[in-house]
């Protein structure tokens, strides 16, 4: 449990210029490359610091699904933000804001016919004692991510659904313009596995008959995922 003091924005900032930016926020401009669900409170919080506290002599706070297009020269897309503790999809139409296993091991796995798990690995952490992680805790710890729950969403419906809610003369260039970002989003296999669970799902009764879609493709961003957004906000 953090101590309160280290949520505090004031407290961030106060620790963020002396200590790792060593510059004078007096001489800089700042831009804050924030997600869109963030909370009023702490935008106020942060900007009141920053203005009253750091004398800063402008604030922006610019959406990071918005500004990763600037990395890539583009102003459509369907930006998927998979982190640690949530994922925000939101579709981006002319610059407006509107190891993962494969799908056939998942399958057979579902109907009890699961392959031989790949192998173990050693793994330790800060000098510890080294231990074993397991083959199928290795291959199904994103399984999460694409079983649908109680009410039919996953990752893959999330993006469906999400194109569905959008006009038709949109859909078809926002599912052509898909950009991963988000430290999730690098597991190795992610992106082959969300292709081919999109190009599944839209032969299903409950799209086949609203989707008009075969052709799913995905931006190669010119930096990692997790930094992305912090990189279009430079």
């Amino acid at each position: 449990m953090w101590p309160p003091h280290y949520t505090n924005p004031g407290y961030k900032a106060a620790v963020l210029f002396p200590r790792h930016l060593l510059v004078s926020p007096k001489d800089r401009r700042v831009v804050i490359v924030e997600s869109l669900l963030c909370p009023t409170l702490f935008r106020e919080t942060l900007a009141k610091a920053l203005f009253q506290h750091f004398e800063v002599t402008s604030l922006l706070f610019a959406p990071s699904h918005l500004v990763t297009l600037c990395t890539l020269g583009v102003d459509t897309a369907l930006v998927l933000d998979v982190g640690y503790q949530e994922a925000v999809l939101i579709p981006v139409y002319e610059v407006r804001t509107c190891f993962v296993t494969t799908l056939e091991r998942a399958k057979k796995a579902e109907e009890g016919n699961a392959p031989p798990p790949p192998p173990d690995v050693p793994y330790s952490e800060g000098g510890l004692p080294s231990f074993n992680i397991p083959g199928t805790i290795r291959e199904q710890a994103f399984e999460v991510l694409f079983q649908q729950d109680d009410d039919g969403n996953s990752i893959p419906t999330m993006i469906l659904d999400s194109i569905l809610k959008c006009s038709i003369d949109m859909r078809r260039p926002l599912a052509e313009n898909i950009l991963l970002i988000g430290g999730t989003a690098m597991a190795p296999g992610f992106k082959a596995r969300l292709l081919a669970e999109l190009k599944h799902l839209v032969l299903t009764p409950k799209y086949s008959s609203k989707i008009a879609l075969q052709t799913f493709k995905f931006h190669t961003p010119p930096a990692k995922d997790n930094y992305v957004a912090w990189l279009g906000g430079n």
